[in-house]
């Protein structure tokens, strides 16, 4: 089994990073079975949705769906005609 780590920390839901890591998979991993896609939790200070400001809400959703959506649409064709699974976990 192995793994990488395909992105840092918080730049999830920037889109021309990933995709440039998409086309250099790392040498010697062959296919890809399963993808990863872990949501980081809370980025912006906990506060009542009611006091928050909407940059802290974009900022946010961006990091914790955004994120997550991006890598599934830019990973799912990999494992596509294989038995590869893809796993979204949030908290």
């Amino acid at each position: 089994m192995h793994s990488a780590d395909v992105q840092s920390p918080g730049d999830g839901y920037r889109r021309r990073p990933r995709n440039r890591r998409r086309h250099r998979p790392p040498s010697g991993f062959g296919r890809l079975d399963v993808l990863h896609a872990n949501g980081p939790g809370r980025v912006v200070a906990a506060r009542p949705a009611h006091e928050m400001p909407e940059a802290d809400w974009d900022l946010q959703i961006d990091v914790s769906l955004k994120a997550a959506f991006l890598a599934a649409r830019t990973f799912c064709p990999l494992p596509a005609g294989t038995e590869g699974a893809l796993v979204i976990a949030s908290s």
